[in-house]
């Protein structure tokens, strides 16, 4: 799918010529480290990019992004309700705009 829209953004005619960088992308904070990181700041809010820099790489040191992680919190049932019908109010407007162009997965069946 990312093919199909790296080629709607740039135009290029062979979408099979896009080839990634076989170097692993996931480096720095874990995705826990992440949201723990953005949970402290809301609490703690720093006024400097230096402060703000410390504050990363301590947590990037305490939760290092392992490849192939996977964190799976569990959300209650009402947020991944309301999160799906939000997603599907929007689709059904954002399929509805003029002049916009949707990038659907194909379905291989």
């Amino acid at each position: 799918m990312w093919r199909d829209v790296a080629q709607a953004i740039t135009g290029i005619p062979n979408k099979e010529l896009l080839i990634g960088d076989p170097a692993p992308v996931n480096k720095g904070i874990s995705l826990r480290g992440a949201i723990l990181m953005h949970t402290y700041l809301k609490d703690h809010p720093v006024s400097t990019k230096e402060q703000f820099n410390r504050i990363r790489k301590v947590f990037e040191e305490k939760y290092p992004s392992v490849e192939n992680e996977v964190y799976n919190p569990t959300w209650p049932a009402e947020l991944t309700m309301g999160m799906s019908e939000n997603y599907e109010d929007d689709w059904y407007y954002i399929e509805r705009m003029e002049n916009v162009e949707t990038i659907q997965p194909r379905v291989y069946s």
